[in-house]
């Protein structure tokens, strides 16, 4: 078995919250712990009592941030829950918010091994402008890794940031692949019949996400009488 280390998991978004980023930053978590390493995390504290559930991960969390939030009081509790980390840890930055985190504390002197991750709504601002070039670019500083969640993220990142990014597919939960409940848990989505067809995006409502083209698409569809019965957002 290779050497083990200790690995810092930065992110600004965590479990209980549901969202992608948690998902990805807890799996990681997990799966670095499965392999010997010594995993913490540094997280957001949703303001509820998360004690004994975090006592059952097979990682210390320190819940020390704010949900997607990046202020100056965050980027000094990134410092002070860092401060004994040593040159030969690894601190894997979630997403840019840690990556802006992490540069600040190697510019202050903090040492180890920094590997930054994009996902795709961040790194396409970097093609919106100058001030979300310079944020990506300030994220990826100093980390001797860039990945992308996608080969598509990972594509951006080069062309917008001139640098090599390899991929790591995005994590998610085992129970995902579990099989499905015979009904929806949503009493809403409980009542849909299940002999007609539908359609659903899995996203909050935000205009990157794609919810307009698929409306766009449906207005067609009903055009040649093709229409799902129902278009479902569940996000």
């Amino acid at each position: 078995m290779a050497a083990t280390r200790k690995i810092w998991v930065i992110t600004f978004e965590f479990i209980p919250y549901p969202g992608g980023q948690a998902t990805f930053a807890y799996e990681m978590a997990r799966a670095f712990a499965s392999l010997g390493h010594t995993v913490e995390v540094i997280a957001p504290d949703y303001g509820a009592e998360q004690g004994t559930a975090d006592a059952a991960l097979p990682c210390r969390v320190q819940r020390v941030l704010r949900h997607q939030k990046l202020r100056l009081k965050t980027v000094l509790a990134v410092l002070r829950a860092l401060r004994g980390v040593k040159a030969d840890d690894i601190v894997l930055a979630c997403e840019i918010r840690s990556g802006l985190a992490t540069t600040a504390a190697r510019c202050l002197g903090y040492r180890f091994k920094k590997i930054q991750m994009y996902h795709g709504g961040e790194i396409i601002r970097a093609g919106y402008g100058r001030f979300g070039w310079v944020s990506n670019a300030l994220a990826g500083a100093f980390a001797q890794k860039l990945v992308g969640i996608s080969h598509y993220t990972a594509g951006m990142v080069t062309q917008y940031l001139k640098r090599p990014c390899a991929t790591v597919l995005l994590g998610v939960g085992r129970d995902w692949f579990a099989p499905p409940a015979e009904k929806f848990d949503n009493p809403l989505l409980a009542t849909l019949p299940t002999d007609r067809p539908w359609l659903s995006t899995v996203a909050r409502v935000a205009r990157r996400k794609g919810h307009l083209p698929a409306i766009a698409a449906l207005q067609k569809m009903q055009e040649i009488g093709a229409l799902p019965s129902f278009y479902i957002v569940p996000g």
